[in-house]
């Protein structure tokens, strides 16, 4: 998270000496129309940077609020639109994405805990950590393997400020409707691969591609075979 404060730190920053480089103007336009065409771009690209940071933010702010509130959108939608006077549409995305966020970061934190617990349970003998469960049948904290929700890469770039909240939204969207239907690890891997795309590519590009990748995943094929396409289509994306 807080690379995330850091980016949206360093891009309003950023905006902000643009204004101070012009003392004498008395508005926006006045400072943007003393600018040349390069700086003109640059200033416009990190208004970007600062709208997608700000966005982050947002969204996961929303999805603290929702958490706070026991899970009731309804009850958080209305208190975010009362607040920010943004269209129920935005903050559903805002909420889905925040919702995503969280679970990453519980599931990072599970994950850590599993790890460190592993020396302990093996010095006390025990070859498998899960077996050891109480008389209730609970199993101890740091005993059961955890694995990352599938909106894991949607999630992990939204909060190092390399993807909005709307983009985020977007992918998220897009791929709910195979969620029922195919496995986790088919669904991480196409959502890394969208993740890749979105630096060259509209949303709505990312749209039509995830309706394509929904449809891919309902077809009788294996899990390790759409997999090991979805990778080499990961990787089809990076290569020059």
């Amino acid at each position: 998270m807080e690379v995330l404060f850091d980016h949206l730190a360093r891009a309003a920053a950023k905006v902000g000496t643009q204004r101070l480089r012009s003392p004498s103007a008395t508005s926006p336009s006045a400072v943007y129309r003393q600018l040349p065409d390069d700086a003109l771009n640059q200033a416009l690209w990190q208004l970007g940077e600062l709208q997608r940071a700000t966005e982050a933010l947002s969204a996961v702010i929303a999805g603290e609020m929702l958490t706070r509130d026991e899970g009731r959108a309804d009850v958080t939608l209305r208190r975010i639109r009362g607040l920010t006077h943004a269209s129920g549409d935005t903050v559903e995305r805002l909420l889905r994405v925040g919702t995503v966020v969280a679970e990453t970061e519980q599931a990072i934190d599970a994950a850590a805990t599993f790890d460190e617990a592993q020396p302990l349970w093996r010095e006390r003998g025990v070859a498998d950590a899960a077996s050891s469960a109480d008389e209730e049948g609970d199993t101890p904290l740091g005993s059961q393997p955890v694995h990352l929700p599938w909106a894991a890469p949607v999630a992990l770039a939204v909060v190092a400020g390399e993807l909005s909240a709307e983009t985020a939204g977007v992918i998220l969207r897009g791929l709910a409707p195979a969620v029922e239907r195919a496995d986790v690890r088919e669904l991480q891997a196409a959502a890394e691969s969208l993740v890749i795309a979105a630096t060259e590519h509209t949303p709505e590009w990312l749209e039509r591609q995830a309706s394509k990748i929904c449809w891919r995943l309902s077809s009788p094929v294996s899990v390790a075979s759409r997999v090991r396409e979805g990778r080499e289509y990961r990787l089809s994306l990076v290569r020059p």
